[in-house]
């Protein structure tokens, strides 16, 4: 999909720099780091659930149904960051 933005000087040239020096285009280097930021703030955001959930266990010592949702999101999310950054569990 085509898209407009508007980004200052500096910036756009820090992201050419990076695409060329690693033989990407400024789309590649812009969708990466898109992404990186939204996986960065998912995870951030599931581990406080993450947190909770662990508390609400510890006190009560019992697991609910949605806290074991919560794990699964956690848990899916926790892979698909593993992999992508080559720490495959062996």
């Amino acid at each position: 999909m085509r898209v407009t933005m508007t980004l200052n000087d500096e910036l756009l040239k820090r992201i050419d720099t990076y695409a060329k020096d690693n033989y990407m285009n400024r789309s590649s280097v812009v969708s990466f780091a898109c992404n990186q930021f939204l996986t960065s703030v998912e995870l951030s955001s599931l581990m406080v659930d993450m947190k909770r959930a662990m508390k609400r266990i510890a006190d009560s010592g019992t697991c609910t149904p949605e806290q074991m949702k919560e794990f699964e999101k956690y848990e899916a999310l926790c892979d698909m960051v593993v992999s992508r950054g080559g720490l495959d569990e062996k």
